[in-house]
């Protein structure tokens, strides 16, 4: 795989489900704070059971009722004197008075505890049973006698007090109800008053049996007024018929008796005329006279029919008029009426506020005699046989329940909050870089012969280079585990196989910070290609802050620095350590300006002439986060290799990668330094190795 296929690898997000396994994993790798855990529970457990003080519990139970069971209606005084709470107020106002300070004092006293409030109240205990009106009173003392006593002391003094509250309100509520009869009696005194001046000035009687009369009245004219209405519409029609078609014509005056009989002599007469069979002397006289007199009663008639027709439009007139005046009167008595009855009322509601107040009163001094209580004692308090603290298997059984319970979640709490690489497979996920390999803290990892004789042969300060490898206590031996050398072989397999058929001859190795161990990794990393019997240079790039002479044991000498300021030719700068294996260091002085230097063109110069006559250069950098030496360097190399140590936060590491990123240095993998396989939770990692002479 090319480094560029590196680069352009994306970074992967890390996954968030942890399976069983990794549980197991985290689980032995905390094995020592669970126990720590489980330890304290266990540790808190005793310590409860042996200086925890024996405590005896007693109860006693009581009723409590909204009112007291009283031949008279009492709480509804009260209630209404009072403004006493709803139900669920009032159950709990009882609650907090059986809890109170007032009463513990009262209790304290009563039976000389030697105990102050604050105590009396953590032994106390009230417990409401659920859908009852029963309560339990418990308290809990080192004596058990002295338990029992003090429950029921409790209990006797809670009734007493209720009683006591109770007569204050009662007695309370009678002077109020005093006060409020003087007012009613007055009241009530002065709507009587008015009521009597009000009839007085009104000349009322009766005030129903006035309305009586007046819609008596006003029915009778209404009838009266109809028949009248009748009579002047029928003879206003007669009136109008005898002015359009004449009086002769109306049906009534022709059928009339006077006017038909001189119709029928007028008849005779003219038929006698007209016939000739008689003398006619003095006809003619007497048929004009008979004319005159049928007209002048057919004039009389009508004259009458228009009289009635006037007649009765009059009296309907009048009755109108007289209608008027009684609706008028009647409306002055409804008037009159309302005002009659809101006096009346108002009378009658003084009387029954005076009636109800004084019937209260008498009620208040019943109770007052009969003093019942609303609370009374179901079960009294007996003394206890054995203590109420939980038994010692109950308490370990609760403190090895919560320590399982607890271990775990903390091991996996601090696990969650541990920002540092446990895993190889980490590095992947939060750089997307390959994992070039994991080097073990192999310092930890000597036996105690292999740590004496190298400390006999003098350590790190006193190294040499025999065989191509380097001494030291930082550096591998071929006395060291074989698991630590296959490590670096593992790195040096990787780094030759980033790019395939064209391994990288130049590599930067650096790392977020210092102390990461990228110049053990470096030299080790040298020692590893040398064994191939390639020619390997070892560059130390840290112009700042050198470590690589102090790692072989040397001393201070010209360098890179002297090499990239043109003092001195790079040839004359190398220290050869051993055959094909050659050593150049920062240089005797720190320069000013190490970015410049490391990004000149004098350095790109000196890595091709270095090149010549070596196979593989191995610069050990300077740490990305504090300066940016490396930074600079990393375009101008073929390949860089991050060193991270498991201890390193991850927001670190992904920093300095960023760095790397933006430089578009060519990194071909990350190298996981002091990496514990138990600390990542697995078991096997690396133990088949130790101890390995190999």
């Amino acid at each position: 795989m090319s480094s560029t296929n590196f680069e352009n690898r994306s970074t992967m997000p890390s996954d968030a489900g942890v399976d069983l396994a990794e549980y197991m994993g985290i689980a032995r790798k905390r094995w020592k704070l669970m126990a720590f855990i489980v330890f304290v529970f266990l540790m808190g457990a005793s310590a409860f059971v042996f200086l925890k003080t024996q405590m005896y519990t007693a109860g006693t139970l009581i009723l409590i009722e909204r009112a007291a069971h009283n031949v008279i209606d009492i709480e509804r005084v009260v209630t209404e004197i009072g403004n006493a709470s709803d139900h669920g107020n009032f159950y709990n106002t009882q609650y907090e008075l059986l809890e109170g300070r007032g009463l513990a004092e009262a209790v304290i006293q009563r039976e000389a505890l030697p105990i102050v409030p604050q105590i009396y109240s953590n032994r106390l205990e009230v417990v409401p049973i659920p859908d009852s009106r029963l309560v339990e009173i418990n308290f809990s003392d080192p004596d058990a006698e002295t338990a029992a006593r003090v429950a029921n002391s409790h209990a006797a003094l809670f009734i007493e007090r209720g009683r006591a509250m109770h007569a204050a309100a009662t007695s309370d509520a009678a002077g109020f109800l005093d006060e409020q009869l003087l007012e009613l009696e007055q009241k009530l005194r002065d709507s009587e008053v008015a009521l009597a001046e009000f009839r007085r000035s009104h000349k009322l009687m009766s005030l129903d049996e006035s309305n009586s009369l007046v819609v008596g009245r006003i029915e009778d004219l209404n009838t009266q007024l109809g028949l009248a209405t009748q009579d002047r519409v029928r003879f206003q029609a007669q009136a109008e018929f005898i002015r359009e078609n004449g009086a002769a014509a109306h049906p009534d005056i022709r059928s009339k008796e006077s006017v038909v009989l001189l119709r029928d002599q007028l008849n005779e007469l003219i038929a006698l005329r007209d016939t000739g069979t008689r003398p006619t002397l003095g006809v003619g006289a007497k048929i004009a006279d008979l004319e005159r007199r049928m007209d002048e009663e057919i004039r009389a008639a009508a004259n009458e029919i228009r009289a009635s027709a006037k007649a009765a439009a009059n009296l309907e007139k009048n009755l109108k008029e007289e209608l008027a005046r009684e609706k008028a009167t009647a409306r002055e008595l409804k008037d009159v009426s309302v005002e009659y009855a809101i006096l009346a009322r108002e009378v009658d509601t003084n009387q029954k506020l005076y009636d109800a107040v004084l019937e209260r009163k008498k009620e208040l001094g019943m109770a007052a005699v009969l003093r019942e209580s609303n609370i009374r004692v179901v079960d009294r308090a007996l003394v206890p046989k054995e203590p109420s603290n939980p038994p010692a298997s109950q308490v370990y059984a609760f403190a090895i329940l919560f320590a399982l319970l607890c271990a775990p979640a903390g091991a996996v709490a601090i696990e969650f909050f541990d920002t540092r690489i446990k895993k190889p497979e980490e590095i992947e996920n939060l750089l997307g870089l390959p994992h070039l390999g994991s080097v073990p803290n192999f310092l930890h990892a000597r036996t105690r012969r292999q740590q004496k004789l190298l400390a006999a042969s003098g350590g790190a300060q006193k190294a040499v280079v025999p065989a191509g490898q380097p001494l030291g206590g930082a550096l591998i031996r071929s006395q060291d585990p074989r698991v630590v050398m296959e490590s670096y072989r593992a790195v040096r397999t990787n780094i030759l196989l980033s790019r395939a058929g064209d391994p990288p001859r130049t590599l930067l190795v650096t790392s977020a910070r210092k102390g990461e161990g990228k110049t053990v990794t470096s030299l080790n990393t040298a020692a590893m290609l040398r064994q191939m019997r390639a020619r390997v240079l070892v560059v130390d790039g840290d112009l700042r802050a050198p470590s690589c002479r102090t790692v072989l044991g040397r001393k201070p000498a010209i360098g890179l620095t002297e090499v990239l300021a043109g003092h001195c030719e790079p040839e004359d700068a190398i220290q050869q350590l051993s055959e094909g294996f050659a050593f150049l260091d920062a240089g005797s002085e720190t320069p000013p300006d190490p970015v410049e230097l490391l990004s000149s063109s004098r350095m790109r110069q000196a890595l091709e002439i270095f090149q010549k006559d070596f196979e593989y250069i191995v610069i050990d950098g300077a740490p990305l986060l504090p300066v940016s030496d490396s930074v600079a360097l990393s375009p101008l190399v073929e390949g860089v290799v991050l060193v991270v140590d498991s201890e390193t936060p991850k927001t670190l590491v992904a920093r300095a990668h960023a760095k790397l990123r933006f430089a578009r240095a060519k990194t071909i993998g990350v190298v996981l330094n002091r990496f514990d396989p138990k600390a990542a939770g697995d078991p096997y990692g690396y133990n088949y190795g130790y101890g390995d002479d190999d």
